[in-house]
């Protein structure tokens, strides 16, 4: 065409060489991506949901009120930093016996490394404002995972 109109060849040609490089990029990145699947470990979650009833509360009497007052809601607060405790900790350790469990300590871990180590094994955390606590624990077995949710 003339100097004002479009190239259309031109166009073209740029399409092409531009397709070729978003090509290459995606395909680099699709290749990373595949090897750094592979290169990490794999970890397993496993979730224990506990409801805890600071008030216990008969369901059929006539004068249940389904209201919760700011005292329960401070007794479930305490529950969840009761799990979290190093004492805790502690006696899950000692209960799912830790010298057969190299992950969580081995037989040559001092106390303070086990609970240090399961600390970052295990989050608590409460559900919003009810009175759902959940246990999550993270770990390459998905038996320990399970045995560590489960046991706190």
């Amino acid at each position: 065409m003339g100097s004002g109109g479009l190239d259309m060849q031109a166009i073209w040609g740029m399409m092409r060489r531009g397709g070729r490089l978003a090509g290459a990029i995606f395909l680099a990145f699709v290749i990373g991506g595949a090897l750094l699947g592979m290169a990490l470990p794999a970890s397993y979650s496993a979730t224990a949901l506990v409801l805890f009833d600071p008030a216990p509360r008969n369901l059929l009497e006539a004068d249940f009120t389904a209201g919760t007052t700011a005292a329960e809601h401070l007794r479930v607060d305490s529950e969840v930093e009761i799990l979290r405790s190093p004492t805790t900790l502690l006696a899950l350790g000692r209960n799912l016996d830790r010298y057969s469990h190299p992950l969580i300590g081995g037989s040559a871990a001092r106390t303070e490394q086990m609970v240090e180590r399961l600390s970052r094994m295990i989050r608590v955390q409460r559900r919003g404002l009810t009175s759902v606590i959940a246990i999550t624990a993270r770990a390459p077995d998905p038996a320990l995972a399970a045995r560590l949710g489960n046991g706190l």
